[in-house]
């Protein structure tokens, strides 16, 4: 698999150093990842021995991005995950600057699971569920 590109990354390098030492530490692992972007033969290449899998909503773009990086395990989806069914996850989010990004992480992450914050990458660690279905309390 050639993880090269001629493409310049999203991220800036620090952004890309908190993902590559938390990825590090814990690779081989099961990393998945929220949308195909230019940066996807990356992050694949930062767990070489464990399994990458990208999830994208748009067909089109899986066929574009695929077209020139076919070894990329990629697949569409709609999502459908049940915070129950999770264990220890790392989550990591980009262009926190942005409305969209800001609104998902007031609606799905917690700021207490924020491990790093470098430029505009946000890398949260959210701990398995306890009692997702006990007293409706909240995530947080």
């Amino acid at each position: 698999m050639d993880f090269t590109s001629p493409i310049v990354p999203q991220q800036s390098f620090s952004e890309i150093t908190v993902s590559f030492d938390v990825l590090q530490l814990i690779s081989p692992c099961n990393f998945l990842v929220f949308g195909l972007c230019h940066d996807s033969l990356m992050w694949a290449s930062f767990n070489t021995r464990g399994k990458t899998l990208f999830l994208e909503e748009d067909p089109k773009w899986v066929q574009t991005v695929l077209k020139d990086a076919p070894d990329l395990n990629a697949v569409v989806v709609k999502y459908q995950t049940k915070l129950s069914e999770a264990g220890v996850m790392h989550v990591f989010l980009h262009d926190v600057n942005r409305k969209v990004e800001k609104a998902y992480v007031n609606e799905f992450l917690c700021e207490n699971y924020r491990k790093h914050a470098i430029g505009w990458l946000w890398h949260f660690e959210i701990p398995p569920a306890r009692n997702p279905t006990g007293d409706g309390g909240w995530f947080c």
